[in-house]
């Protein structure tokens, strides 16, 4: 059975940070790395490297076997600077359940909310096929009160 490979970007902004985070998700590799933008905007520098897997191993209720391929279901709901680097974090959502906290700095988590009992439905993942890879674009929600 053929699993699901495809290559991860998140984009956004935490206190006057712009962050992307990249990698390729897959069953086999769960690492991402996390890029800022310089203050010159002169280009991008690694700043945090993410590995899931332990978060993977403490929640199996993230393994999805489907019928076409196995994967991990997920969503990056949002990268938070805090005045520290030490306490920067990355904000995981498991679909129906749980909301993670990821702590950048020594890759500690952990749950910090229990969505069950309140959950819907909603999609968060638009994809598109590029290649062999199947992209995941996720972007910060930011409400407004313009009329659209």
């Amino acid at each position: 059975m053929p699993t699901y490979r495809g290559r991860f970007r998140h984009f956004e902004e935490s206190r006057g940070h712009l962050y992307l985070m990249e990698g390729i998700d897959d069953l086999d590799t769960l690492l991402f790395d996390v890029y800022e933008m310089a203050t010159d905007f002169s280009g991008w520098f690694l700043k945090y490297e993410v590995d899931l897997h332990p978060i993977a191993a403490a929640f199996p209720e993230m393994f999805c076997d489907s019928d076409k391929y196995p994967y991990y279901l997920y969503s990056i709901l949002g990268i938070v600077q805090e005045e520290t680097d030490d306490d920067s974090f990355l904000v995981l959502h498991i679909p129906k359940k749980k909301a993670i906290r990821y702590n950048f700095k020594d890759g500690s988590f952990r749950e910090f909310h229990d969505f069950a009992p309140f959950y819907t439905q909603v999609t968060s993942r638009f994809r598109r096929k590029i290649e062999d890879l199947e992209y995941s674009d996720a972007y910060q929600f930011i409400q407004s009160f313009a009329c659209v």
